[in-house]
């Protein structure tokens, strides 16, 4: 596996306006302020605050700062032989759900133990779709659109350029934004 790929596409995959989304001015989110792609805090640690503003061109450094930052949290946990496609989808699930929720889970133990691949998608799929207790479309989505990606098969490389089935993915997530926003 190349995990400088599975970082790049996890990054193209999570600012994808129906998974992560950019904002470029501070919103209250679950657990306090965030900006950008749902970040937080910025690379130096400040904490965002109400009225921040960022633009697309400083979030950049900071998703792909986040993304290594998970990728170096999960990646001792992961015993798996995996494709690009599949940690790109386990680093987007822990960049939502968190590192500590993924070591400790039963989907991550499926897939270390090479679980077949129904028993990977049963789990995967009911996995963090609540939000406060209750179950959550845009959860039940994102975790079906993260399937999506742990399944593809496709072998380019996206961080020198590549599309492939990936960049088809992409457009498909296009499509449902649309569609969800003519609902």
């Amino acid at each position: 596996m190349d995990y400088n790929n599975a970082r790049a596409i996890a990054v193209e995959f999570l600012e994808q306006p129906n998974i992560e989304g950019f904002s470029p001015t501070a919103y209250w989110d679950v657990n306090g302020w965030a900006i950008a792609y749902g970040n937080h805090y910025y690379l130096d640690g400040t904490a965002v605050q109400k009225g921040d503003t960022i633009t697309r061109e400083d979030a950049q450094p900071l998703i792909s700062q986040v993304v290594a930052d998970k990728d170096s949290a999960i990646r001792p946990y992961v015993t798996a032989d995996l494709t690009d496609y599949n940690y790109a989808a386990l680093l987007s699930l822990t960049y939502n759900w968190g590192e500590g929720n993924v070591r400790k889970s039963v989907l991550l133990q499926k897939i270390n133990n090479n679980s077949p691949e129904p028993d990977i998608q049963d789990q995967w799929l009911k996995t963090a779709i609540t939000a406060g207790g209750v179950e959550n479309d845009d959860l039940v989505t994102r975790r079906q659109l993260e399937y999506d990606l742990y399944s593809t098969t496709d072998s380019i490389n996206v961080s020198t350029g590549g599309v492939g089935v990936f960049g088809l993915l992409i457009l498909g997530l296009g499509v449902w934004a649309v569609t969800k926003a003519i609902k």
